[in-house]
């Protein structure tokens, strides 16, 4: 039980921040100085929206932190809904060395990221660095 408690304290906590934030022009969904997530097909600034719609869409991964704990390992985003619990896990992965100059992480990734129609509301994404969380945020996902 002590630890359903503690997971909503931070499925709480976790949804209190805001999931944006803006590198050298870009505006991205994540962690500032962590990890963050930008869809190449908007603009720069585009802030990103993510809808149940059930539609798939690929995004470019940001990481921050040190090269050699990023570059060569494996990544996994996990995503809890804050009222059903229910959990989503995306594929997982390789990091690479960041080539672009444009956003100034030190690795880079993508993946597909996708939610269902009726998976609307609040997600907690924990982002999974070889095996450990590196990052952590909140999304809202809508009609």
């Amino acid at each position: 039980m002590a630890d359903n408690k503690s997971t909503e304290d931070e499925l709480n906590i976790e949804n209190n921040l805001s999931p944006t934030f803006t590198s050298n022009g870009f505006e991205l969904t994540g962690e500032e100085g962590r990890f963050g997530m930008w869809d190449p097909a908007n603009e720069p600034k585009d802030i990103l929206e993510f809808k149940a719609n059930n539609q798939v869409t690929l995004y470019e991964f940001y990481f921050w932190g040190e090269e050699e704990e990023l570059v060569g390992e494996t990544h996994r985003l996990v995503a809890t809904n804050e009222n059903t619990r229910e959990q989503k896990t995306f594929q997982e992965r390789l990091i690479e060395t960041n080539q672009n100059e444009e956003i100034p992480a030190q690795a880079l990734s993508a993946g597909r990221v996708s939610f269902n129609e009726g998976e609307t509301g609040s997600w907690l994404f924990k982002v999974y660095v070889d095996g450990k969380v590196h990052s952590s945020f909140s999304i809202d996902v809508k009609d």
